[in-house]
Parts: structure tokens; sequence; C-alpha cells
């Protein structure tokens, strides 16, 4: 089985991963689901409601779960199994073997601090994004959207003790940190690199499909932005682990953010003269990037 599509081509490897991601994905979401009703009977809840993504009023608790299972087979199956069929024994596809550098790691923190006015700038130019009259229906359609993705995250995220804090940072940072990375910056990225050799050009087609996944209209840039951050961290340190710090320390944040304050997930950050906090913020930036290529593009590999 190990290394059977390794000299397959590069359509039919990402084929092979778009129908791994399906197939795990819905039995996950299913069985999810179905352990759900199981699991937690007082929430008088059906496996036809759960199964077909009807969540409203569903116990914090219960999305927990069902997020957990559905993520599971999304993002973390696929890409391993994936791996396993291009590499041979010893080989490490996913670049998660090596450790990470204390001053890496510790870089891969501070790079998120930098840049969180960036993309809450970019979310509220979007949002102050101007409309022609004829597509104002297409805007409340996509406000409403992102209001309802906020509110499915708000509900998850309901809840003031330790136990619930520290289950959503399980599925909400934990697993995207770890499962995200393991599909977009540890498959489909250096996929693309092997097959354009054109490595910025891969980092940008991955940041894209990266941010069109979250389905937030308003969100996209700054999604976008973040992405390819956590490409180049993955690519000029050859360690998907540099990439999982930084998403993991993003989601994070929000995470305790919201337990601590109350805020809604879409609620811009309190922070005022956001533009010039921005600058500094795209500045440092990079200089963090700047400073992780300099210490490993000699060792940056696909």
């Amino acid at each position: 089985m190990r290394g059977q599509l390794k000299d397959a081509s590069f359509i039919t490897q990402i084929m092979v991963l778009i129908m791994l991601c399906i197939l795990f994905g819905v039995v996950f979401s299913l069985l999810g689901a179905f352990t759900a009703t199981l699991v937690f009977p007082d929430a008088n809840l059906s496996f036809a409601q759960l199964s077909s993504g009807g969540f409203r009023d569903v116990p914090a608790l219960v999305l927990q779960w069902v997020q957990l299972f559905s993520a599971t087979g999304l993002f973390v199956l696929p890409p391993l199994l994936l791996a396993a069929l291009l590499s041979e024994p010893g080989e490490d596809f996913l670049a998660v073997s090596k450790p990470l550098p204390l001053t890496t790691l510790f870089l891969s923190v501070v790079i998120v601090l930098a840049f969180l006015p960036v993309v809450d700038v970019l979310t509220n130019a979007m949002y102050a994004l101007p409309f022609p009259e004829s597509l104002a229906y297409l805007k409340e359609r996509l406000l409403a959207n992102d209001a309802a993705n906020g509110e499915l995250v708000g509900a998850m995220l309901s809840g003031d003790s330790i136990y619930k804090l520290l289950m959503n940072l399980l599925v909400i940072a934990v697993v995207p940190a770890i499962g995200e990375e393991l599909l977009f910056r540890g498959t489909v990225q250096p996929l693309l690199i092997r097959w354009l050799k054109r490595p910025f050009l891969a980092i940008v087609i991955t940041s894209l499909f990266f941010a069109v996944m979250h389905q937030q209209f308003f969100t996209f840039p700054g999604l976008f932005f973040i992405s390819l951050i956590l490409g180049y961290l993955r690519y000029w340190t050859g360690n998907l682990k540099a990439a999982m710090v930084t998403h993991f320390v993003n989601n994070g944040l929000v995470v305790v953010v919201i337990w601590f304050t109350g805020m809604s997930p879409n609620d811009p950050l309190p922070v005022e003269n956001s533009y010039i906090w921005s600058i500094a913020g795209v500045l440092l930036t990079a200089g963090i990037l700047f400073t992780i290529y300099k210490t490993h593009h000699r060792n940056a590999h696909l």
C-alpha cells in the first residue's frame, strides 16, 4: 500500500484526495450524528435532524461532538492516508517528524499578534464594501450566511465552565490546527509545488482553496491573508508544525477572548486607530517572516 501513488500524476493524486475527503467526511459526519443521539439522549435530538445539518437550538456539547467527528473525517484522515500512498516507509511527506526549533516556535506564536489587526481591518473593509442597489439582495444573503455561521460558532462557544472552554479549544483550535494544516499545507500545497514548480503560485492557490472552504464572503480576504502566512511558514521552515502552532494560537485566541468577554465571533476587535495598528502589523509580520526565511531557507523543501 505504501508508496503506490508516489509516481502517479498530479491529477490522480488530487482526485484520490478529493474522494477520500468526500468518503470520510460523509461517513464520519453520519457517525457523529448517530453517536450523538446515543451519548446525549436527554437532548431529544433525532439522527435525521443532526445528519441534515439542523443545528438550531442544539446544545453546545452536541455541536462540539458532531463537529469533532466531521473534522476528523474531512481533514485528518484523508491526508494521513494519502501520505501513506505517496511515500515510502521512513519518508516524511507531511513534514511533521522533525522537532520545531524554539526560536521558530516563538515566532510562530508572536506572528499571530502581528497579523490580527490586519485581518480585522480587511474584514471591516469587506463589510463596508458598497454594493450596487441591484445587488442589495446579494449582500443581504451574504450577510445572513456570515451571521448564521457566527451564530453556530457562538452557540458552540456558549457556556462559562472550564470544561466547556477546554472542549472548545479542542474542537475549534486543536483539531482544525492539525486537520486543516495536514490537508492544505501538508498535502495540497506540496503537491501543487511539485506539479507547478512555482512555490508562490502553489501557496496562492492553496490559500484560495482554504479561504473558499470556510464559505464566508466578508472574512475571505482575512482568511486568505492568514493562509498565505501559514503557507510560507510551512514552505520556508520545511516543518508543518510551524503552521500548526500559528493556526492553533489564532483559533485559540478567538475561543479564549469570546469565553472571557462574551463577544460575538463576528465582532471587530475593540482597538482604536486600527489602521495604524494594521500597518504596524504588516511591518511586524513581514519582519517575522523575513527572520524565519533567513533562518530556514537553506533547509526549505517540499
